[in-house]
């Protein structure tokens, strides 16, 4: 087992329900007791199945036995699925030491698809999360998705048609 940087080591997962932050905390914590960490879950399913805020908390540690709440001002990683639940969550849970890795492809809200409300500026949003932590990753993880998604099909579709053929 390799020594952790900080003991517990806190990860905040969060996004919009559908996403599969719940998901991904369960494979997070499963990796690491694999690994023969102690783990504890704690998540909040909200309005979850109707694309409500969904967050997570996964403490890892070489041998304390945790309670599932991460403290405010607390996390070393977070996760995000969506922008802004990202900046909610960077907001509540980053400290001097936190690493954000986030998807900055936003999900909006029914209330500004129906133009009631507005999103907030994409850029003015990447900025704060830059600003609030140690160090911040944007990476398309749904464009990348799509796109491989897009090559699988294309090939099935090939590999028909051939057979087809």
């Amino acid at each position: 087992m390799k020594k952790l940087k900080f003991d517990p080591l806190n990860i905040v997962i969060c996004g919009i329900g559908g996403q599969g932050n719940v998901l991904a905390s369960e494979v997070v914590g499963s990796a690491m007791t694999d690994r023969g960490y102690r783990v504890a879950i704690g998540e909040t399913y909200g309005a979850s199945q109707r694309g409500g805020s969904v967050m997570s908390h996964v403490r890892v540690s070489e041998d304390q036995e945790l309670s599932v709440l991460i403290p405010s001002g607390e996390a070393h990683i977070i996760i995000g699925f969506e922008p802004l639940e990202t900046l909610r969550m960077t907001r509540k849970y980053a400290g001097p030491n936190t690493t954000i890795v986030y998807d900055p492809r936003p999900v909006y809200p029914l209330g500004v698809l129906q133009g009631i409300q507005q999103y907030p500026d994409q850029e003015a949003l990447m900025a704060e999360i830059a600003e609030l932590s140690a160090a911040a990753y944007p990476v398309p993880a749904a464009d990348i998705a799509l796109e491989l998604n897009q090559k699988a099909f294309a090939k099935g579709c090939a590999a028909v048609n051939k057979k087809e053929a």
